[in-house]
């Protein structure tokens, strides 16, 4: 692979990792507000899905191939997915 190609390469990972330490922030945020039922917790997750959210939208506005949109639309499903959980957590927690 050309050094050109492997910078290219990096270039296109670089919002999936960005979306992967907005997701790992989610995730924190999730385990605090589960452990402390912190309202801070919570709008702090809230702020890294919608961090997320937006991320994934401009690495799919900005995917050059069929493989990086699917790839970035399985993030996106994923983090749908999340969300949902945190919704269910949060109704569980009210109940």
């Amino acid at each position: 692979m050309a050094q050109s190609d492997q910078i290219q390469s990096k270039q296109k990972l670089n919002p999936l990792q960005q979306t992967q330490k907005y997701l790992q922030a989610a995730l924190q945020s999730v385990t605090q507000a589960q452990a402390l039922e912190n309202n801070q917790a919570s709008q702090q997750l809230e702020q890294n899905i919608q961090k997320a959210q937006q991320t994934l939208t401009q690495a799919l506005s900005s995917a050059k191939n069929p493989e990086e949109q699917n790839h970035v639309e399985i993030a996106q499903s994923q983090l749908q997915a999340a969300q949902q959980k945190v919704q269910e957590a949060q109704s569980q927690q009210q109940s």
